[in-house]
């Protein structure tokens, strides 16, 4: 019982860079399981694109009462000289005059195939493209980069096995330091989700946050 409750839903942060973004990820649990429970398991919003994923996050922020923007025109930082560009922010959140800019990355991983060390490099090149991206935002020094990986699993016993599978990938990304906060979503109506060939396993996402230096 615990065990599946922890591959539901579940956190780790390596520091109180994000914490405060806490109710914002609980929300966010809820908009997923929302979703996929309407199309009882045959959908799901991670298995879209990036756009969709910021879209599930948004939601989670708006049911637990913050205030939310999406894909807004703001200036952006040129180069180094500060100079300003027009552009586009992902997504903004503020309750109770805490705010946060979050720049987003979505990424497609080969979970059966992939070693640690592989997963580990695709941690770092995307959280280094939504932080690059973050940077260059000047509404305000509160800035994260946010990265969506969607695992894909294609073991012959994955139905079998499924929560050693899932517990054993999940526990692969909380080590990573790469992220200030790791968060992920398997839902129970999802477990078992499978896209329109019918030949793999797409159950679940997980969440990545980082901060960028002031």
């Amino acid at each position: 019982m615990g065990e599946n409750v922890t591959i539901a839903f579940g956190t780790k942060s390596h520091n109180a860079n994000a914490k405060f973004l806490l109710p914002v990820i609980r929300g966010w649990r809820k908009a997923i399981d929302s979703y996929v429970k309407e199309w009882s398991g045959t959908d799901a919003p991670y298995h879209n694109n990036e756009r969709a994923n910021v879209g599930s996050l948004a939601g989670g922020a708006w049911l637990n009462g913050w205030s939310v923007l999406e894909e807004y025109p703001n200036p952006k930082k040129k180069n180094k000289k500060a100079k300003r560009a027009s552009g586009r922010v992902d997504l903004y959140v503020r309750k109770r005059k805490r705010q946060a800019i979050f720049e987003a990355k979505h990424s497609r991983i080969n979970a059966t195939k992939i070693t640690s060390v592989e997963l580990n490099q695709k941690i770092k090149f995307h959280m280094k493209e939504a932080l690059e991206a973050a940077r260059r935002e000047t509404f305000t020094n509160c800035k994260f980069g946010c990265v969506f990986f969607v695992p894909r699993f294609s073991n012959r016993d994955y139905r079998q096995k499924t929560r050693s599978i899932l517990t054993k990938h999940i526990k692969q990304y909380k080590k990573s330091r790469d992220a200030d906060l790791w968060a992920w979503c398997f839902p129970r109506y999802t477990r078992n989700y499978q896209d329109e060939d019918g030949g793999s396993f797409y159950p679940g996402v997980i969440l990545a946050l980082k901060k960028c230096p002031e």
